[in-house]
């Protein structure tokens, strides 16, 4: 499996686990790992450990990760085999148990395994219910929700007092658009664990959100605030409630702008001048070294584009670094790691021992690619670990509570810093054909299922488009649109305005069925969100539907708005709610008269689907960046 090399560091590490010595084991183990990053003995050594130290989650992370790598490796399925069977997960410890029957065994690797993580049947016998949850877990975390929630059931059943487990059931509820009963199982958890928890308040904030009950959410945000006073992780905490907020646009509130105070008290305040910077010289006469920080690097609307970058930059100028935050991977991640020419996962490491590693690679140029989020690296970046730092695909910008040099946006980018590709339009086309018949048909105006946007804004847009277009109805598509409470809080919203009876919703229920139904059955697409919306727009215009936005003083890199202008569309882009209707209407007009092939085409010849233009204003920043810091001659 690999090339000979000394283990004498691993054979402590087990030694130490012998003695039931893990903080001990840790240290030959990770100074181990250090010289060998992706050696598999140290990796599977190090899930060992972090099994025995309670931190099973990562330990199965790790292990899943390596068979992914080495999935005819018998040693790390025994393992895995071993720790399913002693959380209680039998089916799958069993499935593992069966595959390692038919492996060969790597002798070298097999004695550095301690036995108790090889002895199947002893694993089996030390069963225990208090690790049941780590299988529920693992399936929230890998988006499985119908299979996360079946196990939290099953649980409960039996334990109907671990109110964590309702906690998680709630997260998986919500990702299924599922908001009602995400509700339910927050609020029963809640009522037997009466400790403030914030992380809880936040996801009750999230729940309400979903539903456009936006007092309510803002409230549970406040709530969870004020809980996370002191809270061990209360950046992170702030730092989600600080997104949720600007989804609901509330930041402008004096309660708001007092978290957001707190939030950068607590980013700045432990901040020590560390001169950490390595890279940003001799650039005359070698690559430059140009490193991604991002918790996207997998399959999602952020990893789309940033896949776009990474594949098409300039390897004869610049060497790529990928540094991840996020514990996902997939097909996308792999593509990612084939395409850069280093790859470091940091999502366990802490910020000043990252910022020291990206230090130690001699990275000219970070680009966070995180802002403030839930997995914010906002302590990494303002130690400033590379002469440069810039900002690209952040909804809230790390710029606006640490210093960087530059946010690649819409002013900085010519293509508005956006890039989509769908590896060829894959949606059914044959509904252009349009005849008279067709022309005279009433319009469908369709939009993207988001309760959290539906603001007085977006109620008299729609009415002024129904009231103008006497025969048109509107189409909501989306996954949360199968959900009862989402369709009744729609009725509750529209009730009196005179058109709820010309609202239709889906009823698909496969996301890249939803979404290219959607196009294919409307006219024009409706944007009105200010934060989302980008990828829906780009494939609405990539199957050639015409979209509709309406500016609002909100805008973010992954906006309808910056789609239209990296589109060249900006006189699609309205700035009031008449003009927004007019706009609607005059395209659906348009749609049926030209047909949609001639859209489609013409957008693929636009910035908007050009890779190799996204790489090239990237590396144009760049060096437009490091020039400015004097790292570069003109």
């Amino acid at each position: 499996m690999t090339d000979a090399i000394n283990i004498q560091q691993l054979e402590q590490a087990r030694n130490f686990i012998h003695q039931s010595q893990y903080q001990d084991a840790l240290v030959p183990c990770a100074e181990f790992l250090e010289a060998n990053p992706d050696h598999p003995y140290g990796i599977h050594l190090l899930a060992i450990i972090a099994f025995l130290m309670g931190d099973n989650h990562k330990a199965l992370n790790l292990l899943e990760k390596l068979h992914e790598t080495f999935p005819d490796c018998r040693e790390v399925v025994d393992t895995l085999a071993v720790i399913l069977g002693r959380s209680g997960n039998v089916n799958d410890s069993l499935y593992y148990a069966k595959l390692a029957t038919v492996l060969e065994t790597d002798q070298k690797h097999a004695d550095l395994i301690p036995v108790m993580f090889k002895d199947y049947a002893a694993a089996l016998n030390s069963s225990s219910n208090e690790a049941l949850f780590i299988s529920p877990a693992l399936e929230l975390d890998k988006g499985r929700y119908q299979e996360c929630i079946r196990l939290c059931k099953n649980h409960i059943k039996t334990n109907p007092n671990d109110w964590d487990m309702y906690y998680i059931m709630a997260r998986a509820f919500r990702g299924l658009h599922s908001y009602d009963d995400a509700l339910t199982s927050l609020h029963t958890g809640l009522a037997g664990n009466m400790i403030a928890k914030p992380e809880w308040q936040i996801e009750v904030g999230d729940s309400w959100t979903g539903l456009g009950h936006l007092d309510d959410a803002f409230n549970s945000y406040l709530s969870a605030a004020k809980a996370a006073k002191g809270h061990e992780e209360e950046t992170i905490l702030l730092s989600r409630i600080m997104v949720s907020l600007s989804k609901i646009d509330r930041l402008d509130h004096a309660q708001s702008k007092a978290i957001v105070a707190r939030l950068n008290e607590l980013t700045l305040a432990d901040i020590e001048e560390a001169i950490l910077m390595g890279g940003g010289e001799d650039l005359d006469g070698r690559k430059i070294r140009v490193a991604y920080l991002s918790d996207s690097f997998f399959d999602c609307e952020k990893g789309e584009i940033i896949l776009s970058a990474l594949s098409n930059h300039d390897k004869s100028k610049f060497e790529i670094f990928c540094y991840q935050q996020n514990s996902q991977n997939d097909a996308t991640t792999g593509k990612m790691r084939n395409v850069s020419d280093d790859w470091r996962e940091i999502r366990d490491l802490d910020d000043l021992t990252a910022a020291y590693l990206i230090t130690c690679d001699g990275i000219d140029i970070l680009i966070d690619c995180i802002g403030i989020s839930e997995n914010q690296r906002l302590n990494l970046v303002a130690q400033k670990p590379a002469p440069v730092v810039l900002s690209w695909l952040n909804d809230l910008p790390s710029d606006q509570l640490v210093e960087t040099d530059r946010t690649l946006n819409n002013e900085t980018m010519n293509n508005g810093g956006i890039c989509y590709d769908f590896g060829g339009l894959l949606f059914d086309m044959n509904h252009t054909h349009v005849d008279k018949q067709e022309a005279e048909r009433a319009f469908v105006y369709a939009t993207h299922c988001d309760l959290a946007n539906v603001t007085t804004d977006v109620i008299m847009a729609w009415n002024e488009i129904l009231t103008k277009d006497t025969s048109a109805n509107i189409l909501v598509g989306g996954k949360g649109c199968n959900q009862r409470a989402v369709r009744q809080r729609y009725s509750e919203i529209f009730m009196n305005s005179g058109i709820a009876n010309r609202i239709f919703f889906q009823n698909l229920s496969s996301e890249e069925a939803e979404t290219s139904a959607l196009m294919n059955t409307s006219d024009v697409l409706l944007c009105t969100a200010p934060q989302s919306n980008a990828r829906t727009a780009a494939m609405a215009l990539s199957t050639g539907t015409p979209v509709v936005a309406l500016q609002t003083e909100q805008t973010s890199i992954q906006s309808a708005v910056n789609v239209l202008k990296a589109a060249g569309k900006e006189d699609w882009i309205a700035s009031d709610i008449e003009a927004y209707a007019n706009k609607a209407i005059e395209l659906a007009k348009l749609n049926v008269t030209n047909g949609k092939k001639k859209l489609a085409d013409d957008m693929q010849s636009t910035n908007l689907f050009n890779q190799k233009n996204l790489a090239q204003e990237i590396e144009r920043n760049v060096i437009e960046a490091l020039k400015d810091k004097g790292c570069l001659n003109d």
